[in-house]
Parts: C-alpha cells; sequence; structure tokens
C-alpha cells in the first residue's frame, strides 16, 4: 500500500470515527416528568448515559443538565444540576428542585440542555511542570422543556384582566 493510499484510508477512518459519535449522542433522549407541574413541583430528568464519565486525571468529563425559563421576581427561572461519573448506558435520574429563598419555579415553559462537559487536566506525576488546564467546547447531548403553572390566583387576575374593556 503506498503513502497516498494509506493516507485516503486513515482519513476514511477518522471521518467515519467522527461520525460515530455524534450519532450517538443524537439518538439521546431525555424525559421529564411530569411535564407540567406546579411552583412546588420536583421534576425527574432521565436520560441514558451516552459515554462514560470520570472524575480522574488526566481526563475529566461529566454532564450537566441545565434549565431556564424568563426571570421572574421572588422565584426560581433557572436551575443546574451535575451528575457525578457514570457508566455508559447507565440510566441517570437527577431531581430538579426549584432555588432561591421562597423554593418556588417561576412560571413559565423552561428550556433545557443535557451538556458533557470534558476536561484535560495536569495530574501527579507532572504537578512539578507547568501544564494548562484545558475545558474542551461543552457538547450538547440533548435539549428537553417542562412547563410551571402559575398559582391559581394569577391566572384569574390575568382571565379578568383580558375581560376588562
Amino acid at each position: 500500500m503506498n503513502k497516498r493510499m494509506f493516507a485516503s484510508a486513515a482519513a476514511i477512518a477518522v471521518g467515519a470515527g467522527a461520525w460515530l459519535v455524534p450519532a450517538a449522542i443524537a439518538a439521546t433522549q431525555v424525559s421529564v416528568t411530569p411535564r407540567v407541574g406546579t411552583q412546588k413541583t420536583r421534576f425527574v430528568v432521565r436520560f441514558q448515559a451516552p459515554n462514560a464519565t470520570s472524575s480522574t486525571a488526566p481526563v475529566r468529563s461529566h454532564y450537566e443538565i441545565f434549565a431556564s425559563t424568563a426571570r421572574g421576581k421572588r422565584c426560581s427561572s433557572s436551575v443546574s444540576r451535575t451528575v457525578g461519573p457514570t457508566e455508559q448506558g447507565a440510566v441517570v435520574r437527577m431531581t430538579l428542585r426549584p432555588g432561591g429563598t421562597r423554593h418556588v419555579w417561576c412560571a413559565g415553559r423552561y428550556r433545557g440542555r443535557l451538556i458533557e462537559i470534558i476536561t484535560r487536566t495536569c495530574g501527579p506525576p507532572l504537578t512539578q511542570i507547568i501544564c494548562p488546564q484545558i475545558e474542551i467546547a461543552p457538547i450538547t447531548i440533548a435539549r428537553f422543556s417542562f412547563r410551571v403553572m402559575a398559582p391559581a390566583s394569577e391566572m384569574k387576575a390575568v382571565a379578568d384582566v383580558r375581560r376588562s374593556p
């Protein structure tokens, strides 16, 4: 096999590998239960991990779940959770709770993302050598949404305003 044919075969193999990873990631589905809740609801996010993640050097990776809606007053308009180390194919279940001082969600549609963050770190015995910590751009694995309904008192007030001349 001459050098040109070898280089072409290597390029095709690398290209094929690059398409396999996004395909596995694209197939990842996230479910949220319940789809619609109240300001005090705890939402459960489930997904099957497309990749194994680890907290050991030199390469560390983890999943993050993030969701947000329009900002409100005295309510939680966003939430972020970090998922610990996972095995490939493991079913991950995370509960999203409203934060803030009142511990209530803002009413509205929350749009969320499941992302994978990969970091290259220096560890022993390389601690004496200058070594930068490199974070690869976060990879969006999947998107999801859920809805928080306004309290009945607010819904009645909106209906009254719409009816008034």
